[in-house]
């Protein structure tokens, strides 16, 4: 369930008026902090020698920013390069920097979004930790070759030089109430995006409208978010997504940034959604709240749906699958258009 502070971000509440002002008082001590921080991040920044591409963001929550980091080492590897992508590893059990191992069991390890991008890179290495400099110097002793160095959630990981930074918005949700945290759900200020070589407007497929134009500089790109496929948990083989089942409701189980936006991919594919379990982003599912929703499924004759990044954590509670319940992966990725070949036009010119 949303809390409170989500409903005052996204202007869906009006109840809570009156602790604003302590938010304010909040958001001004943040905004006093992320100056610092940003000031010295900038000072000290150093530079890996590779090509370094950022992909971030100015609010809480998710945005497509893990998708498009996955598509661009995906194109750099069609391409014949070999891509390392640098994260922080949100919830992993160090902030060392360290490989993954894409054969972990355990996402505690690292963080579920690193172990799902090594997962699903057919060539190239994901490093973890919290100084992504030392990172990106480790895996260069540590690899034979890398070309591209790509930072998954990196706008605000100034302490690295780029050489494009790319920042996406969610084309419907926007900025909120346009509040610094925590009266509100930027992480910095919308000018912020001056920064920027590229800002892309995040729509979901049954928004989308890929004929539209670049608009302004820093680029101003429409890019589609959409399903690709979809699969069993823990099973690998993708199939169409006109064959995902249509004679029983979904229900929807997530601990993501943009449930909401689950929910539009979920309805574009032409799935009735029979309810929907929300969990905070990241959430360490337990084998009580899985197993209530399994129930919950089986009692009215639903299939459980969720995210890939979800899977990734609700593999530590397989022993409560059979052949019969396993929930469905809604794969999603980056839909052609003009922005994603802008995107790829400037990967290709950045590599040579």
């Amino acid at each position: 369930m949303e809390n409170f502070l989500e409903r005052i971000w996204w202007n869906r509440d009006s109840r809570h008026r009156l602790l604003e002002p302590f938010l304010a008082v909040g958001s001004l001590f943040y905004r006093i902090g992320l100056t610092l921080d940003q000031w010295r991040q900038a000072r000290n920044s150093r530079k890996l020698p590779r090509p370094v591409i950022s992909v971030g963001n100015l609010t809480v929550g998710g945005t497509g920013k893990t998708p498009l980091t996955l598509w661009l080492a995906e194109q750099a590897v069609l391409g014949g390069k070999t891509p390392c992508i640098l994260t922080r590893g949100y919830g992993s059990n160090s902030k060392a920097p360290r490989k993954v191992d894409p054969a972990c069991s355990d996402y505690r390890e690292y963080g579920d979004e690193p172990l799902l991008l090594a997962r699903r890179l057919n060539r190239g290495v994901v490093y973890v930790g919290r100084d992504r400099f030392e990172s990106g110097q480790l895996a260069l002793r540590q690899e034979k070759e890398i070309d591209l160095f790509l930072l998954d959630d990196g706008f605000q990981h100034r302490s690295l030089a780029r050489d494009y930074d790319i920042a996406l918005v969610d084309a419907e949700r926007g900025f909120g109430n346009g509040r610094l945290l925590p009266w509100g759900p930027l992480r910095e200020p919308v000018e912020a995006l001056e920064r920027a070589d590229i800002v892309g407007r995040v729509w979901r497929t049954n928004r989308f409208e890929s004929s539209q134009q670049i608009l302004s500089k820093p680029a101003d790109l429409n890019l589609g978010i959409g399903p690709t496929g979809w699969r069993y948990l823990g099973k690998p083989e993708v199939y169409p997504v006109n064959q995902l089942p249509t004679d029983r409701k979904a229900r929807l189980l997530s601990g993501i940034g943009a449930p909401k936006g689950f929910e539009a991919t979920v309805e574009a594919c032409g799935l009735t959604c029979g309810g929907h379990a929300i969990f905070p982003d990241h959430h360490p599912y337990t084998a009580g709240e899985v197993q209530s929703e399994v129930e919950k499924a089986a009692q009215a004759g639903d299939f459980l749906l969720t995210t890939a990044k979800d899977g990734v954590r609700l593999e530590t509670c397989g022993f409560l699958w059979t052949d019969e319940n396993l929930p469905l992966i809604l794969e999603v990725s980056l839909i052609p258009g003009d922005g994603a070949d802008y995107l790829y036009n400037a990967l290709s010119e950045l590599m040579g």
